[in-house]
C-alpha cells in the first residue's frame, strides 16, 4: 500500500495483537531504508492498559499516540489523505513538510512515566528536562557521573567529563527498536547500552562512572523544549 505513494506516508495496522505504524521514510528522515516498522507496545498502569512508541509518553488510544508522534517520527501523511499521492511535481522536489496548526499535539493528551512490564524504573532515567537543568543536577558530582533524559522523541546521555568540570551532551540514536551512542554497537535496551559503557575501560572515551538517580523519580513527566 505505501509502495504507489509519496516519501513521508504512513499508515497504521494491526499486527499479532498490536499496533504497528509502518511508515516510507522522508528524505530528512534518518532512517535509510526504503520502509520502517514501529512497534506499539500496551502496558497496564494502576488497572488500565496504556500504549507508547517510546518510555516517557503513553497514550490511552492509537489517534493521540500518533499526533503527539508525526513530528519527531516523520510522519507527514496519513495514507488515505490526499497529501500521500505521488504527483510529478512532488516526486523531484519532495520537500519537508510540517504539520498543520490543527494537527497539532494539544496540552491535554495524558503523559505519564512508562515503565517496563517488570514495573522497575532504571534509576538513570531523569525524562523530560533540559540540558541546563541535567548540567545543575550534575554540578559537583564526581567525573564520570551520568543521567539520561528524553526531550522531543530524542533520548540523550549527559554525563561529567573525566579530569575536568565540563559536560557532554551524546545523543542516543533509537532506530529499528535498537539503542546505540556508536554504530558499530547496538543494544535491545537503555539499561543494556548503560550496563554496558559502565563495564569498559575507564580510558575509552565512551566509559560512564555511577549513574545520577533521579531527585523527582515519582513525578510524572512535562513537556520541554530542549536545544
Amino acid at each position: 500500500k505505501l509502495k504507489p505513494k509519496r516519501r513521508g506516508t504512513f499508515l497504521v495496522r494491526f499486527s499479532k495483537d498490536r499496533f504497528v505504524i509502518s511508515k516510507k521514510p522522508h528524505k530528512n528522515d534518518p532512517i535509510r531504508k526504503e520502509y520502517d516498522h514501529l512497534p506499539v507496545s500496551t502496558v497496564t498502569l494502576t488497572g488500565e492498559k496504556w500504549i507508547y512508541l517510546e518510555k516517557g509518553f503513553a497514550f490511552k488510544n492509537i489517534d493521540d499516540l500518533i499526533k503527539h508522534h508525526r513530528k519527531s517520527h516523520k510522519l507527514y501523511f496519513p495514507i488515505n489523505s490526499p497529501d500521500s499521492e505521488l504527483t510529478e511535481r512532488n516526486s523531484m522536489t519532495e520537500e519537508i513538510q510540517t504539520i498543520a496548526p490543527e494537527r497539532r499535539q494539544t496540552n491535554n493528551i495524558p503523559q505519564i512515566n512508562v515503565e517496563e512490564p517488570n514495573n522497575s524504573k532504571d534509576e538513570f532515567m531523569h525524562g523530560d528536562i533540559s540540558k541546563e537543568d541535567a548540567e545543575e543536577r550534575l554540578t559537583d558530582k564526581a567525573e564520570g557521573t551520568f543521567l539520561v533524559r528524553h526531550n522531543n522523541g530524542t533520548y540523550k546521555l549527559s554525563m561529567v567529563l573525566p579530569n575536568s568540570r565540563k559536560f557532554k551532551h551524546s545523543m542516543i540514536h533509537h532506530t529499528e527498536g535498537k539503542f546505540s551512542l556508536t554504530n558499530q554497537k547496538k543494544f535491545d535496551s537503555l539499561r543494556d547500552l548503560v550496563d554496558n559503557y559502565m563495564n569498559v575501560s575507564p580510558k575509552n572515551k565512551l566509559f560512564l562512572g555511577k549513574p545520577l538517580a533521579d531527585p523527582n523519580s515519582e513525578k510524572i513527566f512535562k513537556n520541554r523544549t530542549d536545544d
